[in-house]
């Protein structure tokens, strides 16, 4: 990595604001891939994911039902979703999950692919 960067000017201060601000984010189980993350922008980070219970509880909570098209469903068939993702800086609790069909979550991850926001239309 050094190869890459040498003759870069680069902030100091910025960069560090950014590597503690990952280091101290509990979602961020890839601690080793802080450094190599803040200097190339690659997606390398250990994101966690709900777990199984925080499912569960927010799928009662919507009683099945998804959160965008109404219809109801059972648990194998709609999926959790951040009401603010990850890459705008939305965190792994459960005051952002959602429930979403198959159809709207698919939706929603192939527009996060290409703007880098959770809007579901």
């Amino acid at each position: 990595m050094y190869d890459s960067f040498k003759g870069h000017v680069l902030s100091p201060v910025e960069r560090e604001e950014q590597i503690v601000e990952l280091m101290k984010d509990g979602d961020n189980t890839s601690k080793q891939n802080v450094y190599e993350y803040v200097l190339t922008g690659r997606k390398i980070l250990n994101i966690r994911a709900f777990d199984e219970l925080q499912k569960v509880a927010r799928y009662v909570d919507q009683m099945g039902i998804c959160a965008k098209c109404s219809d109801k469903y059972t648990l194998t068939e709609i999926q959790v979703a951040n009401i603010t993702s990850c890459s705008a800086v939305g965190v792994t609790v459960p005051d952002n999950l959602l429930m979403l069909c198959n159809d709207y979550s698919h939706r929603k991850e192939a527009r996060l692919s290409f703007e880098g926001k959770c809007v579901i239309r």
